[in-house]
């Protein structure tokens, strides 16, 4: 295995990281794979990821390897569960950091989390990461593949302010909601998927 964790660490991405998000998101290579083919500008980016780190319920992380900045992993908040991006520089995608690092952020979150990344059909690499990293495909629809991971830190977690807020957030589809809530801390994947599959196609 290349790259000992010990040499691997995470750090609270702060404005001074705004330059290398900017560099990794609107890259050329990683713009093919981009839902949003806007051109963005650093002072609009700027903008936007101070706005997203004041955010306390956002999780942005810096990646540094042997002293150097060389990615970095977003877990966006929405409702009750993450939208997961991430993104490093090409030399060390094959050298399993990036999977070392994600497990390094995984360690640091204390409370069951749903995570949900959706990548283009054609981005063969951010495919095989989140496969690697032991997400599952849960829906396919117009070339985006939806990928899913529970995250089960308590099985014996009180349901009752989470499931407040999907009443508060989720009313039209509720149901669906709450029995996925309830499958992800009983740590059923299976039948986790099968649900979260109903509450896409709505």
């Amino acid at each position: 295995m290349y790259g000992p964790v010990n040499k691997i660490s995470l750090k609270t991405s702060s404005l001074s990281d705004s330059k290398l998000f900017y560099n990794l998101r609107f890259k050329k290579k990683n713009r093919i794979f981009s839902k949003n083919k806007k051109n963005i500008s650093f002072k609009e980016h700027f903008s936007w990821f101070k706005t997203k780190i004041k955010n306390k319920k956002n999780i942005y992380r810096t990646i540094i390897f042997k002293k150097n900045k060389i990615g970095y992993i977003r877990l966006d908040h929405e409702n009750f569960f993450y939208r997961v991006s991430i993104a490093g520089l090409d030399k060390f995608k094959q050298k399993n950091i990036f999977s070392l690092s994600f497990n390094k952020l995984e360690d640091n979150i204390r409370k069951s989390t749903l995570l949900i990344a959706e990548v283009k059909n054609e981005n063969k690499s951010s495919i095989r990461f989140f496969t690697n990293n032991s997400f599952e495909m849960i829906s396919k629809k117009k070339g985006i593949l939806i990928f899913s991971k529970l995250l089960v830190k308590n099985s014996n977690l009180k349901l009752e302010n989470v499931i407040k807020e999907i009443e508060d957030t989720r009313k039209k589809n509720n149901v669906n909601w709450m029995n996925l809530l309830k499958l992800s801390f009983k740590n059923n994947p299976r039948d986790t998927k099968i649900i979260f599959s109903k509450i896409k196609k709505t």
